[in-house]
């Protein structure tokens, strides 16, 4: 990768000599015929027989799928060629990001889906609902920090979109609400912390959120409706029903 990076960035020292040798021709025989721009006519060439490459461009995706896998697993990478080499898919195509899209960022998002659905699935059988969800907000922290690192700002969306389903998607928000260490006992014990976690991580995907609520009023319903079933004074009821109330207020608070 960094012999690729060192080749890409003699290759823009000459286009941008090449430029400026061919200025006069760019600015009056060019347009006069309508013809591309000769930095154009180089950036073009070089996608095509380079980076579109078939061998070339497995190569080089591989070599980032592999490096970004080797970080999440503890590893120390070089991030400054990881970067320089995914700005170059950029930089190749004038700014746009549709190379990048098609030939890195649909790898890496399959890569995401599968590295944390294995994860997740391994850690939810083995963890409390508290353990679990500081585990995926710790990972959640490390994917931002990776797209302000190296990876381009338009994929933050979609990475931590494809992280959210598999660490709290349907099925996992599920267990984690109904387990014997979830919702129900952090409220009943007043876990605050253990709460604001919840939260924190279920209000990032809408469809999570919405099963929280769902949970949370289910069982304000249910201990609601103890209390009323259960023979006691009315001022206790009150103090009880008071309680009640604060404790699941405090889960947003």
């Amino acid at each position: 990768m960094r012999e690729f990076n060192r080749v890409w960035k003699e290759i823009k020292e000459c286009i941008v000599m090449i430029r400026d040798i061919l200025l006069y021709m760019n600015k009056n025989y060019v347009p006069k015929f309508n013809l591309p721009l000769v930095e154009d006519m180089q950036y073009s060439q070089f996608k095509h027989h380079v980076i579109q490459n078939a061998v070339i461009k497995e190569r080089l995706v591989s070599l980032l799928i592999k490096d970004i896998r080797l970080e999440r697993d503890g590893e120390v990478i070089e991030k400054t060629q990881i970067r320089s080499s995914i700005q170059m898919l950029i930089e190749v195509c004038k700014n746009s990001r549709k190379l990048y899209e098609q030939e890195f960022e649909k790898v890496l998002l399959a890569e995401t889906a599968e590295y944390y659905k294995l994860e997740s699935q391994q850690l939810i059988t083995s963890s409390s609902c508290a353990s679990f969800l500081e585990k995926a907000h710790r990972r959640l922290m490390q994917e931002y920090e990776r797209i302000a690192s190296y990876l381009d700002s338009s994929t933050e969306t979609k990475l931590i979109g494809t992280f959210l389903n598999e660490y709290i998607g349907d099925a996992h928000s599920h267990t984690l609400l109904t387990m014997g260490s979830g919702l129900m006992h952090m409220i009943r014990n007043n876990s605050m912390e253990e709460l604001a976690l919840v939260y924190n991580m279920f209000q990032r995907r809408p469809a999570s959120f919405e099963l929280l609520r769902k949970h949370i009023a289910e069982f304000i319903v249910s201990e609601g409706n103890k209390l009323v079933t259960e023979e006691v004074k009315n001022d206790e009821l009150v103090v009880k029903l008071i309680d009640l109330r604060e404790r699941v207020s405090g889960i947003q608070s």
